[in-house]
């Protein structure tokens, strides 16, 4: 069990060389792109912002618990997060750099609550909602009228996955909505 144990060590030892590769390779793409304002928006930081915490919690216990090699693990991904903190605040953004930090943080944290729920929006609007909406507009015109209780429920599916009604109902079908 012992020289099992020493060699799990050597190549926990040898894996900061593959996590310092991961960076690089991670990073690589990004710093050639940085400029970019949509790569710039591609970034979460406040994503990056609670990777970088949680990484500075584990690497300071690593050190108190003497695992150097977790600890150097933690601080390759800390300086990769902060990386990702400064390309999301669009710090090589031309145009951008003449703005102070904090305005720059402000900025980038107000532009991301804005999108926050967009993830969340797409696994809730099924992948044929327009399908749906429009199967359901057809059902409804099965009596060739579209009474105001049958738009409504239509049109509540559509407003919550962010869907235009009216303009996905046929023109035949709009000559006969009851309004």
């Amino acid at each position: 069990m012992e020289f099992f144990q020493k060699v799990i060590s050597v190549l926990a030892f040898l894996s900061i060389g593959f996590s310092l590769a991961e960076v690089y390779l991670t990073m690589n793409p990004i710093w050639k792109r940085k400029h970019e304002r949509v790569v710039a928006e591609s970034q979460s930081v406040t994503g990056n912002l609670l990777s970088f915490t949680i990484g500075t919690i584990f690497a300071i216990n690593s050190l108190f618990t003497k695992e150097y090699v977790s600890f150097i693990d933690n601080i390759l991904f800390n300086g990769l997060a902060f990386f990702y903190i400064l390309v999301g605040m669009s710090l090589w953004v031309p145009g951008e750099r003449k703005k102070g930090f904090w305005t720059l943080i402000k900025e980038t944290l107000n532009f991301e609550r804005k999108e926050a729920g967009d993830l969340a929006k797409s696994f809730l609007k099924p992948s044929g909602a327009k399908k749906i909406i429009n199967i359901l507009s057809q059902v409804a015109m099965i009596d060739e009228v579209i009474d105001p209780r049958e738009k409504e429920f239509i049109q509540s599916f559509a407003d919550h996955w962010d869907i235009h009604f009216p303009g996905k109902i046929s023109q035949t079908i709009k000559q006969k909505i009851v309004l």
